[in-house]
């Protein structure tokens, strides 16, 4: 068999790009091989596994040169349990190989006890290209003050895992330390109290061009904050589990008229839920460039298992509008607006985890303008009815990836044969198909018809559908 070209290997090689077994495998076929794949290999670190944190750091530690080719390093797990002395030496190699990666663009840190002063004392020195930095938010071990003194300027995007109150007292000077605007900020909590609009008052004077924000978890927030901090350079908004008041959210609409993506969370009370779509619909109305809407119900709501929606058996319960169930559910009437704003023909990825939809709704939304350019969409059912499924899918042309979730009390039931058959009745673009926590490749075999693989995990990437819910 004839060696490939030169020129052609690279274009190869780049299609593996992020799958580092496949990667490590190619290093190994020859020098040409190697000299391609090895930058590529060691691009994206992904550290999620603590043996392999031990030997990445080793070799990087041992080899600076491989460090340089390092541009997204994620550290999300440490191995505390080793001996002191070996934990002493694995520091000193995290440190020597973050100092040599010299073109590190993103970090993230966010193992709660992991970090510590002696580290961000010395780890920031050559990182002039960073510029997005996640740090847990736990200062036990660190000091968010010596942190405001070694941020290195060029960061644009500053993010913190369950933030205590030292370090949001010193985020105001963090962004001081900058040489430039933040351009976007994310604070992940859990049900916190320190997070007011106050604080976020005082943060909108020195961040006045952020193009991305994103709150979770963030109790006392409920509206004023947000208006001082939303500008019309945001593009990317994420409010979750925020006590917002009402008409909060459509007072920012008209703030936000180059708004690409929004992520919201089903109101805790079901009461509340009519007004919440009537301000998602006004969103949608007024942003002409959405083409990500992710609606998830938070962790902990009531699940949906079937369509009904009044309490008590009797008659009496239904007229007098009492909710039965306070399990999130999609709005027709919303799904109707929706489909008939201009957000509907630059919507790409929809995604509604947890909020129940039933297959006459998502009959709505396939049938309308929604469909046409939508290359993902995730959703809660609740009905098994695999004709209906079919022809909704088959209407999405465009759509890539589908994912349905469902309760085990429901009779959405789907089994691995009929995930197959739905595959087979999408669009001819359709890569990608789940049902709860199992993912498949949609591939087509040499006879031609489609078959599932399920899904891969040397790709270096959790699926996207498993990523929505983070409060």
């Amino acid at each position: 068999m004839p060696k490939l070209p030169a020129e052609i290997v690279p274009l190869v090689l780049e299609c593996l790009r992020w799958r580092v077994h496949d990667l490590a495998l190619c290093c190994l076929v020859c020098k040409l091989w190697h000299t391609f794949a090895t930058p590529w290999l060691y691009e994206r670190i992904w550290l999620r596994d603590q043996t392999r944190l031990l030997r990445v750091f080793e070799t990087l530690a041992a080899h600076p040169a491989l460090a340089q080719h390092v541009r997204i390093l994620e550290l999300r797990v440490f191995p505390f349990g080793l001996r002191a002395e070996r934990l002493e030496l694995l520091e000193s190699q995290i440190v020597q190989s973050i100092r040599a990666a010299e073109n590190l663009e993103v970090l993230c840190w966010t193992r709660t006890g992991s970090l510590s002063d002696r580290v961000i004392l010395s780890m920031f020195e050559h990182m002039h290209q960073l510029r997005r930095l996640e740090l847990t938010g736990n200062s036990r071990t660190w000091s968010p003050a010596l942190l405001a003194t070694r941020l290195p300027p060029s960061v644009r995007d500053l993010s913190f895992i369950l933030p205590d109150r030292a370090v949001l007292e010193h985020i105001p000077l963090m962004l001081q330390h900058l040489d430039a605007p933040l351009q976007g900020i994310n604070l992940l909590c859990m049900d916190s109290s320190l997070v007011t609009d106050a604080w976020l008052s005082t943060l909108a004077t020195l961040a006045p061009s952020l193009q991305r924000l994103s709150l979770v978890g963030c109790k006392q927030v409920h509206g004023e904050g947000l208006r001082a901090l939303v500008t019309p350079h945001l593009r990317e908004v994420a409010l979750e589990s925020l006590a917002l008041e009402a008409g909060v959210l459509s007072s920012l609409a008209l703030r936000m008229p180059h708004l690409t993506s929004l992520t919201v969370t089903y109101p805790k009370k079901v009461a509340d839920a009519p007004a919440f779509f009537q301000e998602v619909s006004h969103i949608w109305a007024m942003c002409h460039r959405l083409h990500t809407m992710v609606l998830y119900a938070r962790g902990g709501s009531a699940p949906v298992v079937d369509g009904n929606s009044y309490v008590g058996d009797d008659s009496d319960d239904a007229e007098e509008g009492t909710l039965r169930d306070t399990a999130p559910r999609m709005s027709t009437a919303c799904l109707h607006q929706w489909a008939a704003s201009p957000a509907a023909a630059t919507l790409r990825v929809l995604r509604m985890p947890g909020v129940g939809v039933s297959l006459g709704q998502l009959s709505v939304m396939t049938s309308s303008p929604i469909a046409q350019g939508l290359r993902e969409l995730v959703v809660q059912l609740y009905e098994y009815d695999m004709d209906t499924l079919g022809t909704c899918l088959a209407a999405c042309t465009q759509l890539r990836t589908f994912h349905m979730f469902s309760h085990l009390r429901s009779d959405a039931q789907y089994t691995e044969a009929d995930m197959l058959r739905l595959a087979q009745a999408g669009g001819p673009n359709l890569t990608h198909i789940g049902f709860r926590n199992r993912v498949w490749l949609v591939e087509v075999a040499a006879t031609g018809e489609r078959v599932l693989r399920p899904w891969d995990k040397s790709a270096g990437l959790f699926p996207s559908s498993m990523l929505v819910v983070r409060s």
